[in-house]
């Protein structure tokens, strides 16, 4: 009994020594995706320019319907015969802007979804260049953790690479 408790023990502490000889030692990274997109220097050029893009559309926009309101304050005052003509005018025009607001969402959208693609795209592609550079095993978004300590945490460096 007393060999069969001593060679168990001993197949125990080999096993153990294999076993942590086995174990692999892994670099990790935690970078907070989300964080990188809105500071990325990229991302918020994209987001000034399609704001302006929205701005001027809005504009136009506004410009459109004050010829449509125009239309309205002179109808009321115009006979019911003349009024029933303008009434089809009015109503070209209330589809031409809604037409025109759509559009420049629709072109504005479009936009924001491109450009946010490729951004994402160099993101990635700069997070593993510096994965692979700086020898880390794994760099994973931070949203998908519970905690991690601040000195796993590389997203300002990996933001000063972006912004470079």
């Amino acid at each position: 009994m007393k060999k069969l408790l001593l060679l168990v023990i001993a197949a125990a502490f080999v096993f153990s020594l294999l076993a942590n000889s086995w174990a692999v030692e892994m670099k990790m990274g935690f970078a907070d995706k989300l964080r990188i997109l809105f500071e990325y220097k990229k991302a918020k050029d994209l987001n000034a320019e399609l704001e302006n893009e929205n701005q001027v559309a809005k504009e136009e926009f506004d410009i459109k319907a004050e010829e449509i309101k125009k239309l309205r304050d002179e109808m009321e005052l115009l006979s019911e015969s003349a009024r029933r003509e303008k009434e089809v005018e009015l109503e070209a025009m209330l589809r031409e802007l809604d037409e025109f607001r759509r559009a420049k969402q629709r072109e504005i959208g479009r936009k924001y979804d491109e450009g946010i693609r490729d951004i994402s795209k160099e993101i990635s592609t700069i997070c593993e260049n510096y994965g692979k550079n700086k020898g880390y095993d794994a760099i994973i978004d931070t949203r998908a953790t519970i905690y991690i300590p601040p000195s796993l945490d590389i997203t300002d460096q990996i933001l000063k690479e972006l912004n470079k």
